[in-house]
């Protein structure tokens, strides 16, 4: 009997153990198409990054959706299940229902455009409350924003709004405001006020700042480790010139051009190394708009190279940045996701300043205020300063946990 039952836990730690091997296993990325009920189409695609990504695209007759979402799956395919749907004048809704229970997301087209639910909500679109209410039972997650804020360094903070798994962080002259879902902290960076020309980063755990008030060029750079709360500095054997630039970050790696001198760097924060790029290279990778490209090394030091913060220029009627599309009327901003198809309409504002993406989150500078947006959140208050009105170029950043 005891030989039965120990052949029977062993046969059961096979399965166990062969269960593991097959998830390990199933590829990091996969592209299905599939139907459910009531002639929805689906292109389903997974891509194994920072999180389980599945992105979708559903059509049904003349109305398309498409969308993204996070979560643990399994590397699942197929993983939509039903889709529930509502109308009310031009208005058309849906809820997709995953094989796996999460909270509920809405995606609405008006017309045969589609919108966000908060363009929806801040233009006060009647027919959205109706569907918003005949669905209601399904408990849909609705953008908002709380009003309550937290006087900190003389300067109101609303951190309810600020998600838990971010931490924004505004340069203060000196020292670093770290601001996050439950606590605002002070980090003592340097000595002396920096007010211009400020180098700053974020790089997978760390925000990074380049001191460049030497006269003699970038020879210390600091950086935070927001995860650990910790300051550390790495100091440069071969100072960078003055005239020096942040091109963005790329696999864990920051590129700095010094155009001065015409070099290109990769510099590991983790490790502390710093690496010139060969000079004797007749081109240079840049990355824009989510893809790789070439330039002649001539191209590449006649201007700067922003990697993911393309060159604003007018593409069929729209404006782009950041991966993002907006129209621009006068002092009127009416802003756009990227789309294969169709550009999604996000949400509408006055007076935009800077703005700057994040993994998704759109953050925004107006007057003396820096917002944050998300499709599930809609716009959110994060700080509100009098400096901001004058002093920001560079001075606030977002890391992501």
């Amino acid at each position: 009997m005891k030989k039965k039952r120990n052949l029977f836990i062993l046969f059961l730690i096979g399965i166990f153990l062969l269960l593991i091997i097959a998830t390990k296993t199933k590829k990091e990325e996969h592209q299905v198409s599939y139907s459910v009920p009531k002639n929805y189409q689906i292109e389903e695609s997974y891509k194994k990054e920072k999180k389980d990504t599945y992105t979708f695209e559903i059509t049904n007759q003349k109305q398309t959706y498409q969308f993204t979402i996070s979560g643990d799956y399994s590397k699942q395919k197929r993983i939509i299940k039903e889709i529930k749907e509502s109308k009310d004048g031009t208005l058309t809704c849906i809820i997709p229902i995953y094989t796996k229970e999460t909270k509920n997301q809405m995606y609405c087209n008006l017309g045969n455009k589609q919108v966000s639910n908060y363009y929806l909500i801040q233009t006060k679109n009647e027919n959205y409350q109706k569907i918003v209410e005949s669905l209601k039972s399904y408990k849909v997650i609705q953008p908002s924003s709380n009003q309550n804020s937290t006087l900190f360094q003389r300067k109101n903070v609303y951190n309810q709004n600020i998600e838990k798994e971010d931490t924004f962080f505004i340069w203060n002259y000196k020292k670093l405001l770290i601001l996050n879902h439950d606590t605002n902290k002070v980090q003592e960076v340097l000595d002396f006020d920096l007010y211009d020309n400020i180098m700053a980063t974020v790089v997978d755990k760390y925000y990074v700042l380049f001191d460049n008030s030497s006269v003699k060029g970038i020879q210390t750079i600091y950086y935070y480790d927001f995860q650990k709360n910790r300051l550390k500095k790495m100091e440069l054997l071969k100072p960078l010139s003055k005239n020096s630039y942040i091109n963005g970050v790329v696999n864990h790696l920051i590129y700095v051009t010094d155009q001065k001198n015409k070099k290109e760097y990769t510099i590991n924060i983790r490790r502390e190394e710093i690496e010139e790029i060969d000079q004797d290279q007749t081109s240079y990778i840049i990355f824009q708009e989510g893809e790789q490209k070439e330039v002649s090394k001539s191209d590449f030091f006649m201007k700067q190279q922003l990697f993911f913060e393309s060159k604003i220029e007018e593409i069929d009627g729209f404006f782009s940045k950041d991966s993002i599309y907006y129209v621009q009327e006068n002092k009127f901003y009416r802003v756009y996701r990227k789309n294969k198809k169709n550009p999604i309409l996000l949400f509408e504002m006055k007076d935009v300043k800077d703005w700057k993406v994040v993994d998704e989150e759109i953050l925004i500078l107006k007057e003396d205020t820096l917002y944050s947006y998300t499709d599930q959140t809609g716009i959110r208050e994060i700080i509100k300063s009098n400096e901001l009105k004058y002093n920001f170029k560079n001075i606030y950043n977002l890391g992501k946990k």
